[in-house]
Parts: C-alpha cells; sequence; structure tokens
C-alpha cells in the first residue's frame, strides 16, 4: 500500500490535518452544481500537462489511469450532488479530490499505480486510512460524505 500521507512540500503544497501533502491545482468555487464539475473536469485537462518533477521533488505527474479514475470518481460525486473543495495533483503521483469542512478532512487519492486510497481525519486523532476498490468508490463516498457533513 502507498504511503498515504507525506510531509507537505514547499510552499506550494496545500497543507491538509495529517500532512496530506498536494499541490493545490485548484480550490472549487463554490458554485452550482454544475459548474463545479466543469472547473474540476477543466482542472483535470490541465493536470494532464504537468511535467515530471512538477513539484521540485521529484512527484510524477497523474498518469492516464489516474486520471481515468479520478473522473469516475467526479461522475459519482456529481451524481451525489457532493462538492469537493480541491482536485490537485498528488506529490506521490496521481489525483486527489479533497474535501475540508472546519477540522473535518478527507481525501480520495488516485494513483498512477491504479491503487485508490482514501482518508478521513478530524483533527484530532489519527487519520482513518483504506483502500478503495474501483467498484467501491460510490461506497467510499458515501463514507466521506458522513464523516464530512458529521
Amino acid at each position: 500500500m502507498k504511503k498515504a500521507h507525506r510531509a507537505n512540500r514547499g510552499a506550494d503544497a496545500a497543507p491538509g490535518p495529517a500532512g496530506v501533502g498536494v499541490l493545490e491545482a485548484a480550490t472549487l468555487s463554490p458554485e452550482t452544481h454544475s459548474s463545479w464539475m466543469e472547473e474540476a473536469t477543466n482542472t483535470l485537462d490541465a493536470l494532464r500537462k504537468l511535467a515530471p518533477n512538477w513539484d521540485s521533488y521529484g512527484a510524477e505527474p497523474p498518469g492516464q489511469d489516474a486520471l481515468h479514475r479520478a473522473h469516475e470518481v467526479l461522475e459519482a460525486l456529481d451524481a451525489m450532488r457532493f462538492r469537493p473543495d480541491r482536485v490537485a495533483a498528488s506529490a506521490e503521483g496521481g489525483v486527489a479530490i479533497a474535501f475540508v469542512r472546519e477540522q473535518r478532512y478527507a481525501d480520495v487519492e488516485c494513483y498512477n499505480s491504479g491503487e485508490i486510497l482514501a482518508v478521513t481525519s478530524d483533527g484530532r486523532g489519527r487519520p482513518e486510512v483504506w483502500e478503495v476498490a474501483p467498484n467501491e468508490i460510490g461506497r467510499t463516498l458515501d463514507r466521506i460524505r458522513d464523516h464530512i457533513d458529521g
């Protein structure tokens, strides 16, 4: 299993609870349902253009499989009418889709390896991290929504 948490890297890293390090590619605006999806899809398109070492620490850009899985996650979120707060390249090589409400944090990371990990944190205890099978994306997003909506 990939490391779900890596220390933040540099000033451009968007800090999340428990040291989840992702470069902030887009913080989605709190607009209507369809416009956030268009904005998130545009972000995925922009992530396709990242070069190797995009973070100056050797991170690989998101690959086709990671981008495809991330798009599947976004489509599921769109169907649920559950808007993420951020879509970004992961320092681990892939795409991170993050949610933040007060002290509660969650993300789904779709890695270049094909692996999908999810994490939830309340900002107090240890974060909960689990591997997600492609056929479990809906259940995982329900679990994340329950956590975020607290």
